[in-house]
């Protein structure tokens, strides 16, 4: 196999399964673990994966928080519509809950005239909530982590077990059909998949932008949802394929 060759079933190899170690890929290829260091590093350059300590990730592998002013700055009108929709599907006097982000945050601000009781682990949800003479907030508690701005502890799970709610509204960086929605920290993992767990629906909100990316840790498959909330920026193909596979995707105008 031509250098040429191998470095593009590289990249393939790399976007089927997420990651790999520089070891592993010389066994499978056939080559020295200097030589596959070496194609990792021409393809880093050619911007077709990044690098790891020890190996590789691809482009659309997020293993880190975005922080939280980087995120208010992005997709205000996609969110501003998934906020507007999701909205219309609270019902009024339930108990629901609001994961952390951004999009969760435009979703509270909706919320804010209605006569509802609120559980968030969103510090800033909290605080525009709390303005509201018609919504109960309760606040989870717990360490509050800098970049979300949201208690992110596992005593945040211990608190989430004393409740039941209507809804849980899911916050996610990334999502795809074949991995699901994920996220970069492990305890958010714990935390989302126990908010989901105590709601009778769950409907997760995800923005066009993340679709085809993925994180290290997978809250929960696209069909565990009641409810998948975009917009419409979502290409054809993905939505034909989400829709296909049985997904209550709706997408917000």
């Amino acid at each position: 196999m031509l250098p040429a060759q191998r470095r593009d079933e590289i990249t393939k190899h790399i976007s089927e399964v997420g990651a790999v170690n520089t070891e592993t890929l010389a066994k499978r290829f056939g080559v020295s673990v200097m030589t596959a260091r070496r194609d990792l590093k021409i393809l880093e350059q050619e911007k077709r994966l990044r690098l790891t300590w020890g190996g590789a990730v691809p482009l659309t592998f997020l293993s880190h928080e975005i922080p939280y002013s980087s995120k208010m700055d992005h997709m205000p009108k996609a969110k501003e519509a998934i906020a507007e929709y999701a909205a219309a599907l609270v019902p009024d006097r339930t108990c629901i809950l609001l994961d952390a982000g951004t999009t969760t945050f435009a979703l509270a601000k909706k919320l804010a005239s209605r006569t509802l009781t609120v559980v968030t682990t969103d510090l800033h949800i909290a605080i525009q909530l709390l303005q509201s003479p018609s919504v109960t907030v309760h606040l989870t508690g717990g360490q509050l982590d800098n970049d979300t701005r949201s208690c992110n502890d596992m005593s945040v799970a211990a608190f989430l077990e004393s409740i039941n709610v209507t809804m849980a509204f899911i916050g996610t960086n990334v999502w795809d059909l074949s991995r699901g929605a994920g996220t970069s920290n492990h305890t958010r993992m714990h935390i989302k998949r126990k908010m989901m767990e105590r709601a009778e629906k769950t409907v997760l909100l995800a923005d066009s932008s993340k679709y085809g990316a993925f994180g290290p840790w997978t809250v929960a498959q696209l069909s565990e949802f009641s409810t998948v909330i975009t917009d419409r920026g979502l290409g054809e193909s993905a939505r034909k394929s989400v829709l296909g596979s049985g997904i209550n995707l709706r997408l917000a105008e």
